[in-house]
């Protein structure tokens, strides 16, 4: 009879820790994911944001450069 208690706990022990560490495994892929998300979205924020730098310099320089180019036409 202590037997087949014991069998019975075992069993239990068992099945509870599959559960759990299914579980656990299900939550890390889903924070794996989300991580994932997070570090594209942060990847593509300083790509535009360099592009956009880039394009900004570009634009001052080319009206600086329109700038002197026409008081130099003026004088």
């Amino acid at each position: 009879m202590h037997s087949t208690r014991s069998i019975y706990v075992a069993v239990g022990t068992l099945v509870l820790t599959m559960g759990v560490g299914s579980y656990v495994d299900i939550e890390n892929d889903a924070m794996h994911a989300r991580h994932l998300e997070i570090n594209t979205g942060l990847e593509r924020m300083v790509r535009l944001n360099q592009n956009g730098t880039y394009l900004s310099r570009m634009t001052m320089k080319s009206q600086a450069q329109a700038f002197e180019f026409e008081g130099k036409r003026g004088d």
